[in-house]
């Protein structure tokens, strides 16, 4: 295929474009102005443009701030604590934008809370479940530039998600990589409203990666056509968390077209059967939360396992003592793993079954 002269293809550079404009509309929106259908739609005549300001250039011996912005940003990448982040932004005045910006949205969260936990905001970002409807115009700002920041160097968030209004408002808030927890509110008990929140997030391209979906507790699929959920398998989705004791078969139908999807959770789970294993090539691993598997469940896992793309299966309680019976079951078939070629593990709180050929054995 022909490159262009930067070395980029021309769909990559498309791909780019379309983000910028979806952000450049996003900003917009903040700032209540209509969007623009193009880039150039947006930028201001050559007379009113202000040139970015350039760092100047150090001479005599070589300092941090010496090095490119593109190696200074891959080391506050390296840096996952938050004293360490505060440290390296005082020590180095170019990583001032990362203190700042911390600081902005800090002070908005202590504005609508009255406190503030640090812990929310660096490394990972839990985005506040904030009522952002009454978030002043420069507040929702912050929020956005936050996300940028994030974004440049590497970080990701999760949110909380009450209801479609709150995530429509929150959307524009959010890094490009987040994972997204639905809450186990009533609201999500009526699937039109998971169908909406759903197809508002498709929409937005700006979201590049969800490491995790959490599905509501009381949600149903089960009278949901298929179209109107056929959205998920368009989601940059790596894993799924259901939290419901029975799996619906609508989604785990889905699973086979989440080209992403390499992990699944399934809590507290009772009956399942798992005829979508073999289809699923890119899924990896199934991790049973709090499980509490019927017999004919381990029959439908153990006749699919050979046939499937599995590197794990893992069995794990956090809160309070397993289900004994459960986990007793999960230990209890070692003879009959070791013959398709797996083999058990446990400890306390799990119990893992792992293919021969992933453990080295």
């Amino acid at each position: 295929m022909a490159l262009t002269p930067a070395g980029h293809q021309p769909n990559q550079i498309q791909h780019e474009l379309s983000n910028a404009l979806a952000d450049i509309n996003t900003l917009r929106s903040l700032l209540m102005l209509p969007p623009v259908n193009s880039i150039a739609d947006a930028l201001l005549d050559e007379s009113n443009k202000i040139s970015g300001r350039q760092r100047p250039l150090r001479i005599g011996q070589p300092t941090l701030e010496s090095l490119p912005n593109e190696v200074l940003d891959q080391i506050a990448r390296l840096v996952n604590d938050k004293d360490s982040i505060m440290n390296l932004c005082h020590a180095v005045p170019y990583y001032k934008y990362i203190s700042k910006a911390i600081y902005e949205v800090a002070k908005a969260i202590e504005d609508e809370f009255g406190d503030f936990d640090f812990e929310v905001i660096w490394p990972f970002y839990h985005v506040p479940s904030l009522n952002v409807l009454r978030i002043p115009l420069k507040h929702r700002f912050k929020f956005f530039r936050y996300a940028r920041v994030l974004q440049r160097n590497g970080c990701s968030g999760d949110v909380e998600v009450h209801d479609v209004e709150y995530f429509e408002e929150v959307l524009a808030l959010l890094p490009p990589t987040v994972s997204l927890t639905f809450s186990d509110d009533d609201f999500w008990a009526t699937s039109s409203n998971f169908e909406s929140a759903i197809n508002l997030l498709n929409g937005v391209s700006r979201i590049q990666s969800i490491p995790c979906l959490s599905l509501p507790a009381f949600l149903s699929l089960e009278d949901v056509e298929e179209q109107n959920i056929r959205v998920l398998t368009e989601l940059p989705l790596h894993s799924i968390r259901t939290n419901s004791v029975n799996v619906d078969a609508q989604l785990t139908a889905l699973f086979k077209d989440m080209k992403l999807l390499r992990k699944v959770y399934f809590k507290a789970t009772g009956f399942i059967t798992f005829e979508f294993l073999p289809d699923c090539k890119s899924l990896k691993s199934i991790c049973f939360e709090e499980p509490s598997l019927r017999d004919s469940a381990f029959d439908s896992l153990l006749n699919w396992l050979p046939h499937s793309f599995l590197e794990s299966v893992s069995f794990t309680t956090k809160s309070g003592p397993p289900d004994e019976d459960c986990f007793n079951r999960a230990k209890g078939y070692s003879d009959e793993l070791r013959k398709i070629g797996w083999t058990v593990s446990e400890d306390l709180l799990h119990v893992v079954w792992k293919r021969i050929s992933v453990t080295g054995e």
